[in-house]
């Protein structure tokens, strides 16, 4: 049986003690046509690839499947071992209750790994060390997985990066170095190779050869050759915009003050900015303020750069109009999840979608397609107004490259910062509550700003709406 589970709300455990099989029994999903077998699985610590959650957050999702059971069945492989779920697993033992699970088959072990991968990659907010160990586990586990593929199944770090975490296995003798590499389409690619004759030359090729272009594959090269294309290729994805060079250190500022006073306190010179990406106040009582947003926004973007910004239904127009005297108008996309719907009772409503408008400083065309729709969970750990990592990640990754300009001027759980800390973006970012500012530097400093879950106890924001709140 071959299922797809699209999401998953839980993380890895701890070690599991080994038990034995119990016969399956089978039980409907209510919203599948899909067996559901409940029966006590076996779990292999080297078959973990994710680190288990916190303490604190493993006591909230006990708690929460206390109160409303398991909503997400864990997957297993045809011989009862644990794929996806090993939280859930585990907690659902500890309670001596049946955890809803889904069983299915394997084409190998590669195939079990890239479930995993999806089924947490976009969720899980992970440290630069703990991508090392990822990427090493995947490796170890399939090393036939392209560099650019795993890069690109884990997100937040480069093909180089791959390329480094294997040539150390290697060297190590911890893996082979296949001829042929599978690609993110599944696809099994032959391996560049190029010939050398002296140490010299190895040196010069271990440098160039994680740049040769994939029309390479499969082809033996010398080094001259193997240069020329390799330097190519490298200009080639500079100006695509598809090469992520190491931040410095102030890259990412956070400033304490309203966004009136950010333009001088950051010093930001006009035109300097790629993107502006923030989540307004809703309401009208910020209209008058956002009126001088927008002309902020027209000083400090450069030409062809956007406004994206989330903001409320109700003053929808409104919020268009204002904008819309500044800078030109691109579109309306969504972002949009599953549970935890807004209740809207004077349309006796409940809103499962959000806004994000988009705006330009004069024309504007996107160099690679994109979709308006943007699919996360919700997140709520830093800030009552936070935005998803997830939809983050995607808007800088759409609309920005790598070493460009962001400012959230209006930054709150500094969800923005992380992404651009993340995806090698410069940000500058203000909020007028100083809570909200020293949670952010807080937020950032934990797992090198890898990490959605607060690290300390900081006091509730006494009135998050006077701030400028994500």
């Amino acid at each position: 049986m071959n299922t797809s589970n699209t999401s998953n709300t839980h993380g890895r455990p701890p070690d599991l003690p080994e038990k034995s099989h119990d016969e399956p029994k089978q039980e409907a999903l209510a919203t599948e046509h899909e067996e559901n077998l409940t029966f006590t699985m076996t779990h292999n610590p080297n078959k973990r690839l994710f680190p288990p959650l916190s303490p604190d957050r493993r006591a909230a999702l006990k708690q929460s499947i206390v109160e409303h059971g398991v909503n997400t069945p864990a997957i297993v492989d045809e011989d009862g071992g644990v794929v996806d779920g090993f939280e859930r697993v585990s907690i659902c033992q500890e309670l001596g209750q049946d955890c809803p699970t889904i069983q299915r088959t394997f084409a190998g072990k590669w195939e079990k790994m890239e479930v995993a991968l999806d089924q947490n990659c976009a969720r899980r907010q992970l440290g630069r060390q703990q991508k090392h160990e990822l990427i090493r586990a995947c490796l170890l586990r399939d090393p036939t997985i392209s560099d650019n593929g795993l890069a690109s199944k884990i997100g937040g770090v480069s093909k180089n990066k791959v390329k480094e975490v294997r040539d150390e296995l290697i060297a190590a003798c911890l893996i082979d170095n296949v001829e042929k590499r599978r690609g993110a389409d599944g696809k099994r690619y032959p391996a560049k190779r190029v010939v050398v004759n002296t140490a010299k030359e190895v040196e010069a090729v271990s440098k160039i050869i994680r740049d040769l272009p994939d029309s390479c594959n499969g082809k033996l090269i010398d080094v001259t050759t193997a240069s020329r294309r390799a330097r190519a290729h490298h200009r080639r994805e500079i100006r695509q915009g598809q090469v992520i060079q190491p931040l410095p250190d102030d890259a990412i500022k956070l400033y304490h003050c309203p966004f009136q006073k950010l333009e001088k306190t950051a010093n930001i010179a006009a035109n300097s900015a790629h993107l502006l990406l923030t989540d307004i106040v809703y309401g009208k009582a910020f209209l008058g303020e956002l009126a001088e947003l927008a002309p902020l926004a027209q000083r400090i973007l450069v030409d062809k750069g956007l406004f994206v910004t989330y903001c409320g239904q109700y003053d929808l127009d409104e919020v268009l109009a204002i904008l819309g005297r500044s800078l030109t108008y691109r579109w309306v996309a969504a972002s949009v999840w599953s549970s935890g719907a807004n209740r809207i009772f004077p349309l006796n409503l409940r809103s499962n979608w959000k806004p994000i408008v988009i705006f330009s400083k004069g024309d504007w065309r996107e160099r690679s397609r994109w979709g308006d729709l943007f699919h996360s969970k919700r997140e709520k750990d830093w800030h009552d107004w936070q935005q998803s990592l997830a939809d983050a990640e995607s808007l800088v990754e759409h609309f920005s490259r790598p070493g460009d300009l962001v400012v959230d001027p209006c930054a709150g759980s500094f969800t923005n910062a992380v992404a651009c800390r993340n995806l090698s973006r410069r940000f500058f970012g203000c909020d007028k509550d100083e809570q909200a500012v020293l949670k952010g530097q807080a937020r950032l400093a934990a797992g090198n700003a890898f990490t959605s879950q607060p690290t300390n106890n900081n006091p509730e924001l006494s009135n998050p709406r006077h701030s400028c709140p994500k």
